[in-house]
């Protein structure tokens, strides 16, 4: 048996985090799958783009905090579980699998497996949880300026008031488009008006 036990931290609500590992109809992110197929309620099947399909049966699912299954195909079968948690600067995801190799001699190369297999579904994560962080508003003209950040469908946002343009040179936040002077005007090309 391989375990392996690997947490992230990501720079979003915890509310999108789940919401984007537990949805089972937007699986496009995931690059190393063609479809998913949902049987039921705690029932699924992966299916990756090799044409290799995985059953998968949900154990547990305590939403914001923990996700959890049995997983199953012709080579192995094992556990995953999905701990959410909300910190500091947005939310941390602490993932628990275990395998084991249904042959013995794939058994020495399960744990290089799971690791490949872990690290390419965190990173692909990582990056489908960026391109969901938005710029939502921004209000500018001479004066004052409001710049409001934040994930699509998901709150509270946050918000950051300027005297000036001139004020945003650094001061852009990671993960929300860019950063320091050239992301903030960017965003603000995309989506300045002015104040009342």
């Amino acid at each position: 048996m391989a375990a392996s036990r690997v947490t992230v931290h990501f720079p979003c609500p915890v509310e999108r985090v789940w919401q984007t590992v537990t949805d089972l109809m937007n699986t496009a992110w995931r690059g190393d799958l063609a479809r998913v197929e949902i049987l039921n309620e705690t029932h699924f099947v992966e299916h990756t783009k090799s044409g290799y399909a995985t059953n998968f049966t949900v154990t547990a699912c305590e939403p914001l905090c923990r996700w959890a299954f049995t997983m199953e195909n012709g080579s192995m079968s094992g556990t995953w579980v999905g701990i959410f948690e909300t910190a500091e600067g947005g939310a941390r995801l602490t993932c628990i699998e275990t395998v084991n190799a249904k042959h013995w001699w794939m058994r020495p190369l399960v744990p290089g497996y799971l690791k490949r297999q872990q690290k390419r579904y965190l990173d692909d994560l990582r990056r489908e949880l960026q391109n969901r962080t938005v710029l939502l508003c921004v209000a500018c003209g001479n004066g004052p300026l409001s710049l409001q950040w934040g994930v699509k469908g998901v709150s509270p946002y946050v918000e950051r008031n300027y005297q000036s343009p001139s004020e945003i040179q650094g001061s852009f936040p990671a993960g929300a488009g860019g950063q320091g002077k050239r992301g903030a005007a960017d965003h603000l090309k995309m989506g300045a008006r002015s104040f009342p």
